[in-house]
This record gives structure tokens, sequence and C-alpha cells, in this order.
């Protein structure tokens, strides 16, 4: 019932609907596929912006698995470490960051596992690593790592969000969190990475690659109106005046495509994609 009221609402322009973003959690069998990468979602929180003097109070690393056409296919719990900055707190940090003195007494980073966590993974990505980044290199003397920022690396505001911070981008996709742990702050970048950007290709592709001028265009009609939302979180739009959907994508995903075309959004039936060369 619950379900069905927020569907009508949903068509009612004067309501906006929000849903409770759920952890995400994938598991696959088997072992790595080719092509495959490890990225690391990274979140912090310091007693401020200045490295020599601010120290760190939470860390939280969250590693996930990415296939060779750059869809997140597994996810890894997410570690959190808070850490004693050795003063007490003040009483405007405990109201900006939400971490209380009584958090990190005695805590610290288990500085071994973080590090093996980042120094393994293909990609580092966080929300502010400008800000980020130097905590980390000087805490944990990292190799080079490459470094992927989602506040800075994706223009929100072109793709219609009016904020750009991580409660905006939420509140733009119609989201809501009940807490601001770290392993929430993982996971709503991880969802983030997910989402489809209008010339086709998700978050997570584009700041993998750079756009492809003569990607593959996969071209689906026919599509049953339940099925459209999922066509959108998988990053298919449908341009105005045609009612087929598409998406851009490489040629080594044509065939997982199709199949997952034939198994998610037409119940297992056989139907014809259509796939050419040309620039969504």
């Amino acid at each position: 019932m619950t379900r069905i009221m927020a569907h009508v609402l949903e068509q009612d322009p004067d309501f906006k609907v929000f849903r409770r973003l759920q952890p995400m959690r994938r598991r696959r069998s088997g072992g790595n596929r080719e092509g495959e990468r490890t990225l690391c979602v990274l979140d912090l929180v310091t007693t401020g912006p200045d490295v020599r003097r601010d120290r760190i109070l939470r860390l939280t690393l969250q590693r996930a698995n990415v296939d060779a056409c750059g869809r997140i296919v597994e996810t890894h719990e997410a570690r959190s470490w808070f850490e004693d900055p050795g003063f007490e707190l003040a009483p405007e940090q405990v109201q900006a960051t939400g971490i209380t003195q009584l958090d990190v007494a005695g805590r610290t980073i288990s500085d071994g596992e973080a590090f093996g966590l980042i120094a393994s993974a293909d990609m580092l990505v966080s929300h502010g690593a400008s800000n980020h980044r130097p905590f980390v290199d000087r805490r944990l003397c990292l190799p080079a790592t490459r470094w992927t920022c989602t506040l800075d690396d994706v223009d929100w505001h072109a793709h219609g969000f009016a904020r750009s911070d991580l409660r905006g981008l939420l509140s733009g996709c119609g989201w809501f969190l009940d807490g601001d742990a770290g392993g929430d702050r993982t996971n709503v970048i991880l969802n983030l990475l997910e989402l489809g950007l209008p010339d086709g290709r998700s978050v997570l592709q584009a700041l993998s690659e750079p756009e492809d001028a003569s990607a593959l265009m996969v071209e689906a009609g026919s599509v049953p109106i339940g099925a459209t939302s999922l066509l959108r979180e998988r990053g298919y739009r449908r341009p105005s005046g045609r009612r087929t959907w598409i998406r851009s994508i490489s040629a080594a995903c044509v065939e997982d495509e199709r199949a997952w075309l034939m198994r998610r959004v037409y119940g297992g039936t056989r139907h014809l994609v259509a796939v050419r060369a040309e620039q969504a």
C-alpha cells in the first residue's frame, strides 16, 4: 500500500517522494574476470582543513569490483576507524562533524590495514579529494595512487543538480539517510557512481575513461512501462520525440548489455535490440 501511495504522489507535480537509500550489496560467484578493476571509496572527517594543524577523526574505506564495462559487480564491507586527535574537541568541531570526544577517546586508525586496502586498489574515489588527499598522503605515505573526485570531477550543476555536496546530491536523487556514519557516506558515493548521465554513460564510466565519439549506441524499443526506471538507473535516456531508449557503450559490452535487456527489461523473451556505431 505504501509503495502504491508513493507512486501516486510521484505523478503529482506538487509532491516529491524521497526513498531511504539502501546499502549497495553486490555478490558474485567465481574469481575476478578479465578486465576487472578494484576501486576503493574513501571518506574522511578531520578537525579542520589545515593538514599541518588539524587531525583525522574518522577514516572510512569501502572497496568494490568493477567489470570491463564500468559496472560495479561486487561490493565489500566498509571499514571505519575513529582516531583520538590528542586534544579536546571544540564545541564547533563536534557540531560540524557530529563526532564527540567519547567517539574518539583512545581510538586509533589501523595504518597497516588502511594502507593495504588503498594501495592494492586501481582507483581511489573520494567526494572532496583535494581536501582529503593531503591528510591521507601524510598519514599513510601512499605509493602513486590514482585519485578520482566525485565532487570536483563531475559537473553536477550541468546535470541538473542544484548542489554538489553529498546531502544535496542525495536530495536531488530523491534519497535520504537515517544517519551520517562513514559507511553511510561511502554507500552514497557508490550509488552516485552508478547514476546515468545524459550522454548514456554512468558517473563511474565518465570518471574512468574519456568520452568516445565512436561508441556504439544500444537502442531498445517497446519497453514495458514498469521497466523505464530500470533503464534510467542503467544510464539509458529517451530523446525527445522518440519512443526508444538509448545508451552509449563500448563494443566489448554489447552482448552483456543484450543479455541484461532480455532478462531485466523484456522478461526473458526474445526482442530486437538495435546496435549501431553512432554517437549517442
